[in-house]
């Protein structure tokens, strides 16, 4: 990903506090993440809920290399709904949606809102021997199941006379559910449950859908086009005439669509909770700067989790590209684990590809173990050569804190003598060598040459 630091792994510990509050990361198919439309937040926790009860199968098809609709040719046993004629439902339990009782109302109003959710696509008319364009609502019923009695047989104690049951039910048409969770057009890692930590239901709507762009650090999209996917601009029928434009002006899109999000992001971002936020920018036609522009580009920046995230996915493909490479074992990957850990990863990464050129010139017969060991015996003595830097660098850092600290006191004159307490060591004061242990190392920092 572009506008990121690349920081070795040792910089961001794994097994912190914060680390063990974040969600899991999913699978969203791109097509999913597209469907416009101006959602609540209770709508977008149902969608994920969705999303996240098909990984298993979304994995599944992954390893066998088929990207095409996610429920073609499969028997009932193998899908993760439940399969009626042309109708899948999927039992989404109310935890998973983490909703209050209080909140039972927002929820309700949710699900009826859902129904108006369309999907357009073109299928073949084999009658009219053409592409014909088909409109079909995305979701064809949602129940929410109510008992009258307890579990132990007995009424149920609440005014109505009835409860819920604890989950919703959402039926979707088998054809229109393999269009839009199709994988044909790939998928995007996101963590799970961000609509939950989310006031803007903005924010978690651009998470999504920029996580697919997240390598290439950048994406632009026409404004229209941005703004038919929020739900605030929609065109009539044959797309010739814009229906409606909830923000009319620039200013006004920013300020209740973009911005909202922006903000938000960024200090979840800071936070630790999501792994990256964005910036945008609006491009116009050549020679203005004002007005409703032609796209925004949107520039997306790693933090910690991101770098976290990122550095984890290349160790993974870096381990099972030795697997098929050198055909190491999980004892031999114990043993290197440590050098991407904590050397920077692309200089781990370049040794890798010269050790490739050694045994591309010198082809061992035992490859694994030639590998091993120029790999393991480098290794070694970078991690030396890094953790002995670490510790001059502790070092430098805190000889530069106690100049600071004497620096506030009295100014240019403690700036003087850090400067000749630093070269009589150098030349030999055993006194000022012991009050800056780091003196050598502080002297090549701050350019002071020892006297011959």
């Amino acid at each position: 990903m572009k506008n990121s630091i690349d920081l070795p792994a040792s910089a961001v510990s794994t097994d912190n506090e914060l680390m063990l509050e974040l969600n899991e990361y999913v699978k969203n198919p791109i097509l999913f993440t597209q469907v416009g439309g101006n959602f609540s937040l209770m709508q977008l926790k149902i969608m994920e809920s969705i999303i996240y009860q098909l990984q298993d199968h979304i994995n599944y098809r992954l390893s066998k290399r088929s990207y095409g609709p996610l429920f073609a040719n499969l028997s009932d046993e193998d899908l993760p709904a439940m399969r009626s004629g042309d109708l899948l439902t999927f039992q989404i339990p109310l935890h998973d949606l983490g909703v209050p009782r209080q909140k039972y109302g927002e929820l309700d109003t949710a699900c009826e809102a859902l129904m108006s959710m369309k999907n357009t696509f073109y299928e073949y008319d084999p009658v009219q021997q053409q592409e014909v364009k088909v409109i079909k609502n995305i979701f064809h019923e949602v129940r929410v199941p109510t008992t009258t009695v307890t579990a132990e047989g007995a009424p149920q104690n609440f005014s109505s006379g009835k409860r819920r049951k604890g989950y919703i039910e959402i039926k979707m048409v088998t054809e229109c559910a393999s269009e839009i969770l199709s994988l044909r057009k790939g998928y995007a890692e996101s963590l799970f449950g961000v609509p939950r930590i989310c006031h803007s239901a903005r924010t978690p709507r651009l998470y999504n859908f920029l996580s697919a762009w997240r390598e290439k650090g950048e994406r632009s999209f026409p404004y229209n086009d941005l703004k038919e996917w929020f739900g605030v601009l929609r065109y009539n029928a044959s797309r010739t005439k814009i229906e409606k434009d909830q923000f009319v002006k620039f200013a006004e899109f920013k300020r209740y669509c973009l911005e909202p999000a922006q903000k938000e992001m960024k200090k979840l971002a800071e936070e630790g909770r999501v792994d990256f936020f964005f910036e945008y920018e609006p491009i116009y036609k050549k020679g203005k700067t004002r007005g409703n522009p032609l796209s925004i580009l949107f520039k997306i920046i790693e933090g910690r989790r991101g770098q976290i995230f990122t550095l984890k996915k290349r160790k993974d493909q870096i381990y099972s590209s030795l697997i098929q490479r050198w055909n190491i074992t999980p004892d031999d990957w114990a043993v290197i684990c440590e050098y991407f850990d904590t050397l920077p990863l692309m200089e781990v990464e370049a040794r890798i590809e010269e050790i490739e050129n050694q045994i591309f010139l010198n082809k061992p017969d035992n490859i694994r173990a030639y590998a091993m060991s120029i790999l393991v015996k480098w290794g070694t003595q970078r991690m030396k050569d890094f953790k002995a830097f670490m510790a001059r660098e502790e070092e430098r850092q805190e000889q530069e804190r106690r100049y600071a600290e004497r620096a506030s006191v009295s100014g240019k004159d403690s700036h003087a003598q850090y400067m000749a307490d630093l070269q009589a060591a150098m030349d030999g004061d055993e006194a000022k060598r012991l009050e800056y242990p780091n003196w050598e190392f502080l002297c090549t920092m701050r350019g002071i040459k020892p006297r011959n």
